[in-house]
């Protein structure tokens, strides 16, 4: 039974960063030169896929 409980605690602390990453940023991507708003921009996190 403690094998089992420990399994679960396991698993519950190991969904957690998963769980995490549903998060949504939002803002403007600007042009250096004139502030103008740039349409069509992907924006890449650094370290992600």
């Amino acid at each position: 039974m403690r094998k089992f409980l420990l399994a679960q605690l396991i698993l519950c602390l190991l969904a957690i960063p998963v769980l995490a990453q549903d998060r949504a940023i939002t803002g403007k991507v600007t042009s250096s030169e004139d502030g103008s708003v740039l349409p069509g921009v992907t924006v890449l996190i650094k370290g992600t896929n």
